[in-house]
């Protein structure tokens, strides 16, 4: 896991990768969102695009998660339903994207997208 000014990696044997700016999520072991931060997610798309099946090869491999190295905690947050999230990429001084994003265009809220992660863990019935 790479932090704030670290290189991403890319993939050799892959010819199209994309940047993702994304918000990602602190939770606790009792499935709560305690902080938030920004996250890049390298994708290699021309992996993807050969099958669908292949989206693990194309999402996990060193420097493809990079997180920022501030948590915000979770209620010093005033609308996280609607938080901007930006990003630029610099190779050398140059910029090669720059792009975001808005967590109000999520098709998924919170809620929904942590009871999946937690949904088949037993800590969240048991004390």
């Amino acid at each position: 896991m790479l932090t704030d000014g670290d290189p991403g990696g890319l993939r050799p044997d892959c010819t199209v990768s994309v940047c993702e700016p994304e918000l990602a999520l602190a939770l606790n072991r009792y499935a709560e969102i305690v902080g938030a931060l920004v996250c890049n997610d390298l994708t290699s798309r021309s992996i993807e695009a050969v099958n669908p099946i292949y989206l693990p090869q194309a999402k996990v491999f060193p420097g493809s998660c990079l997180l920022s190295t501030l948590i915000v905690p979770w209620w010093a947050i005033d609308r996280p339903e609607d938080l901007l999230i930006t990003m630029t990429v610099y190779r050398g001084s140059e910029v090669v994207f720059s792009g975001e994003a808005r967590t109000s265009a999520m098709r998924r809220g919170y809620d929904e997208l942590v009871h999946w992660l937690f949904g088949a863990s037993s800590s969240l019935t048991s004390s």
